[in-house]
């Protein structure tokens, strides 16, 4: 008689693995967020106002949302690349502001960059790409996590070339400058590697073509939405209403900011409330729970 032998099972230990990251995840997430609330407290840095508080905490819980939800995501469906973008999308700007609210705390301000400064300073001067590419991303592989063909590699291949001339030209820069979301300069050093020129003499042209290159990707993200819709099952079609939703109520509010030459204090808190949403729909909509409701609530 042949004994037969039993294999481990990979997939157990696989989803165990993902379940500890997951779990650490939002340790660091939830860690970052006290971070940034404790150092704002004690430099001096916080809202003063109650109102404005209460939409710097919106927007903190809102980055707080994509970590939580992809945090969820990656520990039930870990091959599937959308959980993992959503918690860079949160993890990134969460660990940026932490990182901002030390730098611009500093007193004296710094002469010279030590490794350790230049390497905080580089990241909070790219680290909002962490939150834009990965939504583009997500636009182009929801809700599998895969793309529609090999035809659209050329989209994945852009994003990357973009990341990679943001982080040359941040991190090459002939100075190291911390400023605030105001474009206010706090202070700059200069850079020990840097040879780019002045961003004076090259930074019109610059601009014109990263933002034409921003609108193409955004175009073909959102057309990529629209084909899988369209020839998706009506599971996946359920699945894309969910975040289709989300994003137009976020484009409604930013609309409305934009329309008005910047956000009052009112839309902060919506607008946190908005982004929020995006997260937590992605996360409905990839789990398949509860999907065939979404029409319910909003004829409600």
């Amino acid at each position: 008689m042949v004994e037969t032998v039993k294999r481990p099972d990979r997939s157990t230990k696989t989803g165990g693995a993902t379940a500890i990251a997951a779990v650490v995840i939002v340790v660091v997430a939830v860690a970052a967020l006290a971070g940034v609330v404790v150092l704002s407290l004690q430099g001096g840095t916080a809202r003063g106002d109650t109102f404005d508080l209460v939409g710097w905490i919106a927007q903190g819980v809102a980055t707080l949302a994509f970590v939580l939800s992809g945090a969820l995501i990656v520990s039930r469906q870990p091959r599937n690349v959308i959980g993992w973008l959503l918690v860079v999308a949160g993890l990134g700007p969460m660990l940026s502001e932490v990182i901002f609210v030390w730098l611009i705390g500093m007193d004296p301000a710094p002469t010279q960059a030590s490794p350790l400064l230049w390497s905080a300073v580089w990241f909070t001067n790219w680290s909002w790409i962490t939150l834009m590419f990965p939504i583009f991303l997500i636009l182009l592989t929801f809700p599998a996590g895969r793309l529609l063909s090999r035809r659209w590699r050329w989209v994945v291949i852009l994003c990357g070339l973009m990341i990679t001339v943001m982080l040359g030209l941040t991190g090459f820069s002939p100075e190291l400058q911390v400023m605030t979301g105001d474009e206010v300069l706090v202070w700059s050093i200069p850079n020990p590697i840097g040879f780019l020129p002045e961003y004076e003499e090259f930074g019109l042209q610059f601009e014109f073509v990263w933002n034409r290159l921003l609108l193409l990707l955004t175009i073909v993200c959102v057309t990529a939405v629209v084909v899988r819709f369209r020839r998706g099952s009506s599971v996946e079609r359920e699945q894309i209403k969910w975040p289709l939703w989300a994003m137009l109520f976020f484009g409604v509010v930013y609309a409305l900011g934009a329309s008005e030459g910047g956000f009052n204090r009112a839309l902060d808190i919506l607008f946190g409330l908005v982004l929020a949403a995006i997260p937590i729909s992605v996360a409905i909509a990839v789990l398949k729970y509860r999907l065939y409701e979404i029409d319910r609530i909003i004829s409600r």
